[in-house]
């Protein structure tokens, strides 16, 4: 009897890892849709169009764009984890998403329980950018300025728990600066302000702020990432300057639902990292200040959890919290 249950079980795995080699050499089959988070028009929209456009090549199967924007790509992050875990749906997620994890009382899912990382596609510095008129040339003359004023500075976000608030949260507290939050709808309307000296600092995209850099209406003091910006080479990082605990970088990722088949995983990551490392998209990444990545599901699993713990530390200590 007990033989009998051994090849049982036996003929059922057979059978199971037979049906997933074919479930893997089928796939695609179909058109596959992109869950975008973020309206039509912004970065994370553009970028995801032309990663998607290629993996459409790449794979032989149309990869579709939908935006669902809202709540800081949440409604869309919902989307995703009710979606069929087959691999004909998935997400460019951004920071948003650990930031989400870090500051939401209540969240629906578990990003790390409920989402199965595809790569980290892309990842980009921000700048901590000033308008032209105030009077500091670096990251050091602005601490020591904004000391000076303390509590008197403002600082413009796209929003509450957005990235660019979280960042500068995690700057006051490294440089012992106190700023406070103005909360915008969006980063368009804070940089006009900032261009405007309504506001004194924010921490800008080189896709959203090069325009007015290049005309030399905002100054960039720093890059937040280890590395110089190859866009900006004459601007210091952060840790050039003293702040070497101060690496903060803004990111693109691939996420299918949990439970999505590894060998369909593996056609994702694979169709993923090639079509980012293209030359064409490696060239638009670039102009647009971000670096391509293509990481495989571990390295962008081992690099979300970090970015969690950071922000988790961030909202903790700010007192930063979203219904």
């Amino acid at each position: 009897m007990t033989i009998r249950r051994d090849s049982f079980r036996k003929l059922l795995l057979g059978l199971a890892l037979a049906l997933t080699a074919t479930l893997a050499q089928a796939y695609p089959d179909r058109p596959i849709t992109m869950l975008i988070g973020f309206a039509p028009g912004g970065g994370a929209d553009i970028i995801g169009r032309i990663i998607a456009q290629k993996m459409s090549d790449i794979l032989r199967q149309p990869v579709i764009v939908e935006n669902k924007p809202g709540a800081n790509s949440m409604i869309g992050a919902h989307a995703l984890v009710r979606a069929k875990p087959d691999g004909y749906t998935i997400m460019l997620n951004a920071a948003s998403l650990s930031i989400a994890a870090a500051t939401y009382k209540k969240l629906s899912f578990n990003p790390i329980k409920d989402l199965q990382p595809i790569s980290l596609l892309a990842t980009y510095p921000y700048l901590v950018t000033v308008p032209s008129s105030l009077p500091v040339k670096n990251l050091k003359d602005f601490v020591a300025y904004a000391k000076a004023c303390q509590g008197k500075l403002n600082y413009g976000s796209s929003g509450t728990g957005s990235a660019p608030q979280m960042g500068m949260e995690l700057l006051n507290s490294v440089t012992g600066i106190r700023t406070n939050h103005i909360p915008y709808k969006g980063s368009g309307p804070a940089i006009i302000d900032l261009v405007a000296g309504r506001i004194s600092v924010m921490l800008t995209e080189y896709l959203g702020a090069g325009a007015m850099i290049r005309s030399h209406s905002l100054r960039v003091l720093a890059v937040t990432s280890a590395k110089r910006s190859e866009n900006l080479p004459d601007v210091p990082t952060a840790a050039e300057l003293g702040y070497s605990n101060y690496d903060v970088v803004g990111w693109y990722g691939l996420d299918a639902p949990v439970g999505t088949p590894a060998l369909v995983i593996d056609a994702l990551y694979k169709a993923a990292a090639k079509a980012v490392l293209s030359p064409a998209v490696v060239k638009h990444l670039k102009d647009e200040g971000a670096i391509p990545m293509g990481s495989t599901p571990a390295h962008y699993r081992a690099f979300f959890m970090k970015d969690l713990e950071r922000w988790q530390a961030v909202a903790k200590k700010s007192h930063i919290s979203l219904d």
